[in-house]
């Protein structure tokens, strides 16, 4: 049984990780962590049966704006950067690298970055697209015809409601989960990002995706949907 109507399996293989790719249409979802004391922020786990796929670590102040994504194992899959701009403070790009980018060189950054994000609008608010080099592509002439550009849109102003798109298929939805809602923190908590405490309450998401798609790389866009969504800083 289908979990939304409007997913559609991806019409070829699409990833990052090319062993994280769903077989089958999969439910996860998005989990904040309120503990002060927690070093990741959140975590991204499998619907039918609560076990880990991946967390997220909060920014520290030594690495303003970078995230660690890491596995069930705690073994390092992407580092997740936001750049800090004086014009775009607070709303992006994220830059996507390998494990251990983080203070290399310029050039050394700039070889190990596998995803970028844009923006397709005059804000970052409510839309972004993202482009990447696809490691499950078979059979292509060159690195031209490896790149993907997912386009990510909210499609709900009032509640967190986006859908991650490739032409005019759907493959990811990510949306606030109605089901784990007795499981949110009372009103006027906060996260524990360090050293960002601007940042208001943060709910759990649902995040279905498509067959052939790649599940670290649906959960890493459901942490951007939930960086943006739920930021006083828009």
């Amino acid at each position: 049984m289908s979990f939304n109507r409007n997913i559609e399996p991806a019409p070829f293989n699409i990833a990052l990780r090319p062993e994280h790719i769903s077989e089958f249409e999969r439910r996860l979802y998005l989990q904040p962590r309120y503990d002060t004391k927690a070093i990741d922020e959140y975590a991204v786990k499998f619907d039918s049966d609560d076990t880990t796929l991946l967390t997220a670590s909060g920014p520290s102040y030594h690495r303003k704006g970078v995230r660690d994504i890491r596995d069930s194992s705690g073994l390092p899959l992407f580092e997740c950067e936001k750049i800090w701009t004086p014009a775009w403070r607070k709303r992006g790009p994220w830059l996507v690298r390998l494990p251990g980018s983080s203070g290399s060189s310029k050039a050394a950054n700039k070889d190990s970055e596998i995803a970028s994000t844009h923006r397709t609008s005059a804000y970052w608010v409510n839309r972004f697209d993202m482009t990447f080099r696809n490691a499950a592509a078979q059979d292509v002439k060159g690195d031209a015809e490896r790149m993907v550009t997912l386009h990510i849109r909210s499609t709900n102003a009032l509640y967190c409601n986006w859908i991650v798109s490739l032409g005019d298929r759907t493959l990811v939805h990510i949306r606030e989960s109605v089901d784990r809602v007795e499981h949110q923190p009372p009103v006027g908590k906060y996260t524990t990002s360090v050293p960002d405490r601007e940042l208001s309450k943060r709910l759990t998401l649902d995040v279905i995706v498509a067959e052939n798609f790649d599940l670290s790389l649906a959960a890493l866009i459901s942490v951007m949907v939930s960086d943006m969504a739920f930021s006083m800083h828009k």
